[in-house]
């Protein structure tokens, strides 16, 4: 079972997190977010990540 992970592009918080579950050889799958539309601060998001 793959991890999903949220992040912005470019975010160095979110990169830090996909090296470190790279070197552990865990799966894990990326949803890109827009940051300058606002994205993770929609609704839908905020229901995951309040």
């Amino acid at each position: 079972m793959a991890i999903k992970v949220y992040t912005i592009s470019g975010v160095p918080r979110g990169w830090r997190v996909l090296v470190g579950l790279a070197l552990k050889e865990i799966e894990y799958d990326v949803q890109y977010l827009q940051g300058s539309t606002n994205e993770h601060r929609a609704p839908a998001f905020l229901k995951i990540n309040p």
